[in-house]
């Protein structure tokens, strides 16, 4: 470390600003848009949405391919990526460690309505099955993580290609992988 560096941390300590050390690393983590932030900020810990696997020996100990395996066979139809959860999963037990800093999202955010007429809404959040209750009818569906469409307004649903096409020159939407069978039928037997 040069001495213009070590000036800068003292000047830093004097003011009681933390200095991070070179080997702490930054973690993003998505809650389901901060419905976990109470437990994290508040019980002081995080954790990740796969509970049959809570064995911390054994993911460390397992090789990635065996995980994938176990991972499809715990979890059936359910997880439709298990590579991409047993990387996952290893990298959380293996990589994050006690003093890195962890960041996740909170629930202040905002939620856009897009209308008809171009306007664009912006309201208080709410999650996408609470608002779809709200709503109380069977014309809007959610098609992916964050977004429900009026289904009056689709011209037709590419099922093979995860994709919406929308009336009216209003674009395309993408339906979520884990999401095209709900969509799929709520779009094929709405009233």
């Amino acid at each position: 470390m040069t001495q213009e560096q070590q000036d800068i941390i003292n000047i830093l300590e004097e003011l009681n600003i933390p200095v991070i050390e070179n080997d702490v690393n930054y973690w993003f983590i998505r809650t389901n848009s901060g419905d976990k932030f109470q437990d994290f900020y508040f019980g002081n810990y995080v954790a990740i949405g796969w509970d049959k696997f809570n064995n911390i020996e054994h993911i460390r100990n397992t090789k990635q391919d065996d995980l994938k395996l176990e991972i499809a066979r715990a979890y059936n139809e359910d997880e439709s990526r298990p590579g991409s959860v047993a990387a996952q999963i290893k990298n959380f037990v293996n990589e994050i460690k006690i003093n890195d800093i962890v960041y996740i999202d909170n629930k202040i955010s905002t939620l856009s309505i897009y209308c008809k007429n171009g306007e664009i809404v912006e309201a208080p959040y709410k999650s996408t099955k609470q608002l779809i209750l709200e709503l109380g009818s069977t014309k809007f569906l959610k098609c992916n993580k964050s977004e429900i469409v009026n289904c009056d307004y689709v011209k037709f649903a590419d099922y093979s290609n995860y994709l919406i096409k929308l009336k009216e020159d209003f674009g395309e939407l993408k339906i979520g992988r884990r999401i095209l069978k709900s969509f799929k039928e709520g779009f094929e037997n709405r009233i």
